[in-house]
């Protein structure tokens, strides 16, 4: 876990953004969330506040009490543009797939 201060006005402004912008194109039955929930990087072991990401059907949380996420479908860091994507394999391992985005940016 990492200490995190607050935000830049410009952190704030991107955040809410992309929060719209993936609740405006999510299927039905998925779910965005923001950066007040901790989530658990299964493959990882990480546990992070992303700024926000998406969740698909009923949540799988962990912890004592149940408040930890261990099933987003796509999680958002402001900063870094690239897509981590894990596949769950049939022995239950994971393959992690990377894609580096270039300069292209939805943003401003």
């Amino acid at each position: 876990m990492f200490a995190m201060p607050g935000g830049s006005p410009d952190h704030s402004f991107i955040t809410g953004d992309m929060v719209a912008l993936l609740h405006s194109q999510s299927p039905e039955g998925c779910r965005v969330f923001t950066s007040d929930l901790r989530i658990k990087i299964a493959p990882t072991g990480l546990y992070t506040y992303p700024d926000c990401g998406v969740i698909c059907g009923e949540p799988e949380l962990a912890g004592d009490p149940q408040d930890v996420l261990v099933s987003p479908v796509l999680i958002v860091h402001q900063d870094r543009r690239h897509v981590e994507h894990y596949s769950r394999q049939d022995d239950g391992s994971s393959t992690l797939r990377l894609s580096t985005l270039a300069d292209a940016w939805c943003g401003s």
